[in-house]
């Protein structure tokens, strides 16, 4: 956190800052502000407000001892499974399995 300590804030604009699976990690690794499309903003703000800052940068410590983009993945939808059915409502879909069953967001 070179950019923090320099007092600098950091900022991320684009699809990974309004992807609300991406929200989780960059919330870890402590990005300070992110910029996205007004649709977006109702479910980053849902994630990032179901956990705390400490958390997050506590979990990215797990996430980072992990191999794989899939692991990663099923990594954070346990996290915010029980947000789930709010994003699957909103048309998000993302296909990934975790315990041995197919789940489908975006």
């Amino acid at each position: 956190m070179a950019a923090k300590g320099a007092g600098i804030k950091v900022s991320l604009c684009g699809e990974m800052a309004g992807d609300p699976f991406c929200a989780f990690i960059l919330l870890g690794l402590g990005i300070d502000e992110l910029s996205m499309n007004a649709m977006s903003i109702p479910m980053v703000k849902k994630i990032i407000r179901s956990i705390s800052m400490e958390e997050a940068m506590n979990d990215m410590q797990d996430i980072f001892q992990l191999d794989t983009a899939k692991e990663v993945r099923e990594f954070i939808i346990k996290k915010v499974e029980h947000l789930i059915p709010d994003l699957v409502e909103k048309g998000f879909y993302l296909r990934t399995s975790v315990n041995n069953s197919i789940r489908y967001w975006q």
